[in-house]
């Protein structure tokens, strides 16, 4: 939601599987930028202001969820394939707590850019 709202307003994504230097081919559209890698979508962020939100991406704990690869043990607790495991408790709160600074800095980035662009801040 953020690359898109970055997108909207002007910044430019380059799509990364155009390889022609001399045809450089930028993503705007929400469906294509569902299939940009997940790691040029985290650089375009840190680029533009967001690290907070980069930086608090988990990127093991998404790839596991997004391909079904972990299992769940009898006590509710996440077993990752390298042996990580995200005890249920801890795991909830950890993920409230980042999801909460994510949720605070982004909508504080979003106000400073806004004011930037427009000499003003969001209504």
């Amino acid at each position: 939601m953020s690359v898109f709202a970055l997108v909207s307003t002007g910044k430019n994504l380059q799509d990364p599987k155009n390889r022609d230097p001399l045809k450089i081919k930028y993503v705007c559209l929400p469906e294509e930028i569902r299939l940009v890698p997940l790691g040029t979508k985290l650089d375009f962020l840190s680029a533009n202001g967001f690290s907070m939100i980069a930086k608090h991406c988990n990127v093991q704990i998404r790839n596991s969820s997004a391909h079904l690869n972990y299992t769940v043990d009898n006590e509710g607790n996440i077993l990752l394939p390298k042996g990580d495991i995200i005890k249920f408790v801890d795991g909830i709160n950890d993920c409230h707590d980042k999801l909460r600074d994510a949720a605070i800095g982004g909508f504080i980035a979003f106000r400073h850019y806004y004011y930037e662009k427009y000499g003003k801040y969001m209504p």
